[in-house]
């Protein structure tokens, strides 16, 4: 069962006799509130009644006055027959329900629209995602030096005025993109809910929403195997949180570039016999492979740690917190300790969980396996991504593969 009435809530300025008016839901014994864009004076109400009292004030206002009770009645009427379509469901959250109307009401906020799609991607155990949306759109409000913003607000120019205070800010390409992409997503699901009318003109047109080419971070075939090799004068150096972050390292390459956000949720059950199947936080992709002897190896090491544990690493162990605050916890735990590993190899690049990603699938592709190959192990839903992680062929191997082709298309021309 439900109720709905309009209520009146007094100003707490001092000196104040005005107030703001909302809508108050009572919903499986929840409640919760609506505030309405709109202000009138504590004498222009009823209280009983719920509705607006017209006597003593001017014509024009009275006018005013009668305008807004008829707005009031058919919001009234619209939340009403909005919650009616619910049924009397026990599973639905009050807080769920308000920010879903919002998100349909003309005069509501995106922000309340934002929090319902990050809630959603949170109950989808996406909670990455949720945050990038998040952050993206604390950006956007600070640039517009606004509390909220509605779906007017998003225009063309206005979403390029937020590129050109971003680069005048000396943020990458990729960053940019970043921010971009995030609000061409939460506009795109906000087409799909009617938020922004057909005729709306699409505001992404021509911004930046690629992806840059950047530094690569790979590691050389010489830097993997010195710190493979488990040579025993450099275990020796390392502390026992070193050493397990070192095994963590080396797991991920040798599991085919596997993100550290994957090692983290990887379960005992994934694993049947000597076959690794998991599914890819990031893109949903099924990734299986034979267990090789190097992470069979980290599996071993960590294995009397986490007997008592589903998970296959000691990332995420306390049953009291979110799992998403252990892996982030872990994640730049295992950052800072690849760090002093590497002061103590002598690696001149620096070492991060994402270097061995890039690693694996440059090292692949030196030894002559497929790109789509490696696209498919990395599990990328696009080859054009895995590109972005290859390490470029330096001068003298292209130089090499000109003089082979040369070479060749002389021996034809000459008839050989």
């Amino acid at each position: 069962m439900y109720s709905i009435n309009l209520h009146f809530r007094p100003s707490v300025r001092r000196g104040h006799t005005d107030g703001k008016l909302f809508l108050r839901l009572i919903y499986n014994r929840q409640s919760g509130n609506i505030a309405l864009p709109y202000r009138i004076d504590s004498s222009e109400w009823e209280g009983k009644q719920h509705r607006l009292l017209y006597m003593g004030s001017s014509p024009d206002r009275v006018t005013y006055l009668r305008e807004l009770q008829h707005r009031l009645d058919k919001e009234k009427e619209a939340f009403c027959l909005f919650v009616s379509k619910l049924g009397d469901r026990k599973d639905l959250n009050i807080r769920d329900i308000l920010s879903s109307y919002r998100c349909q009401s003309l005069w509501g906020g995106l922000s309340s629209f934002v929090e319902l799609l990050v809630r959603e991607l949170v109950n989808e155990k996406r909670e990455r995602t949720a945050r990038a949306y998040k952050s993206t759109w604390r950006r956007l409000l600070s640039y517009s030096g606004k509390s909220d913003l509605s779906a007017e607000d998003l225009t063309e120019a206005f979403i390029r005025g937020f590129e050109k205070h971003l680069q005048a800010e000396k943020c990458s390409l990729n960053t940019i993109s970043f921010y971009m992409r995030n609000l061409r997503a939460v506009y795109n699901k906000g087409k799909e809910k009617g938020i922004f009318p057909p005729e709306f003109q699409h505001p992404f047109r021509h911004v930046y929403t690629k992806i840059a080419p950047t530094r690569k971070r790979a590691l050389s075939k010489d830097d993997v195997s010195r710190l493979n090799c488990f040579d025993e004068t450099l275990f020796a150096r390392l502390t026992p949180e070193e050493k397990d972050a070192l095994h963590l390292f080396l797991f991920s390459f040798h599991a085919c570039g596997m993100s550290f956000v994957d090692l983290a949720y990887l379960r005992k059950s994934d694993i049947q016999g000597k076959v690794l199947s998991y599914y890819r936080k990031k893109t949903g992709r099924l990734i299986q492979m034979n267990i090789s002897e190097g992470m069979q190896r980290s599996i071993e090491y960590f294995r009397l740690r986490t007997q008592h544990s589903p998970y296959v690493f000691p990332v995420i162990q306390d049953t009291t917190r979110s799992a998403y605050s252990q892996y982030c916890t872990g994640l730049r735990v295992q950052n800072q300790r690849l760090k002093t590993i590497k002061e103590k190899t002598g690696i001149r690049k620096e070492l991060s969980t994402h270097m061995a990603r890039h690693s694996w699938a440059t090292i692949a592709r030196s030894e002559s396996v497929s790109v789509d190959v490696i696209s498919e192990a990395l599990g990328h839903s696009f080859v054009s991504t895995t590109y972005i992680y290859l390490e470029s062929f330096g001068s003298n191997v292209i130089g090499q593969a000109t003089q082979k082709v040369s070479k060749a298309v002389n021996r034809v021309s000459e008839g050989i």
